[in-house]
């Protein structure tokens, strides 16, 4: 079996709340398959599951929103957007 908690040993209900919610908009996106990171960003609060292929990751907000965050690592720039759509319209602006 896959460890895809990463070293997440002891998962709390806010967590398990959390990545409940990343893995449904995960499962109803394109995505399904990818290889995936699961974290936690401690500065802003963010929780996320990040593509290692695809400069994208799906984060929730501390307000329980979901955002597609898409990354120019030349610049270390990052764009929210609400949809899949959109972040992978931004995306192709790079290829």
């Amino acid at each position: 079996m896959k460890d895809f908690l990463n070293g997440y040993e002891v998962v709390s209900k806010r967590e398990a709340n959390a990545f409940t919610t990343l893995f449904s908009v995960y499962a109803e996106s394109s995505f399904v398959d990818e290889p995936i990171t699961l974290g936690h960003n401690n500065q802003s609060d963010y929780f996320y599951i990040a593509f290692e292929n695809i400069n994208l990751s799906i984060a929730l907000t501390p307000r329980g929103d979901v955002r597609f965050v898409t990354f120019d690592f030349e610049n270390g720039g990052e764009k929210f957007f609400d949809t899949e759509e959109k972040a992978m319209e931004h995306l192709a602006t790079f290829e």
